[in-house]
């Protein structure tokens, strides 16, 4: 038996699909997930109020990543870049 795997780009159509036939807004469909631009950290706490009181900026709503539904910089990233300037 295989198993059913579908590629990135296929997951999130079948998403976006699901979010239009029950009238729903792709953004309220999913869980308030947020990754990093710069790095692989990704944070699935409580949500973007939680996100920015921990540090997290820049935080964008990226309908194309099947992983996340927000992007923006890290805590760690952020201050690596303030290093670098």
């Amino acid at each position: 038996m295989t198993a059913n795997l579908f590629t990135e780009a296929e997951l999130a159509e079948r998403l976006r699909s699901l979010a239009e036939k029950y009238g729903m807004n792709i953004e309220d469909f999913l869980a308030e997930t947020i990754e990093c631009q710069d790095c692989i950290e990704s944070y699935h706490d409580s949500g973007i109020a939680s996100a920015i009181r921990d540090g997290w900026s820049g935080i964008e709503w990226v309908p194309e990543s099947p992983r996340a539904n927000y992007r923006g910089l890290c805590p760690e990233c952020k201050n690596q870049e303030e290093q670098s300037a």
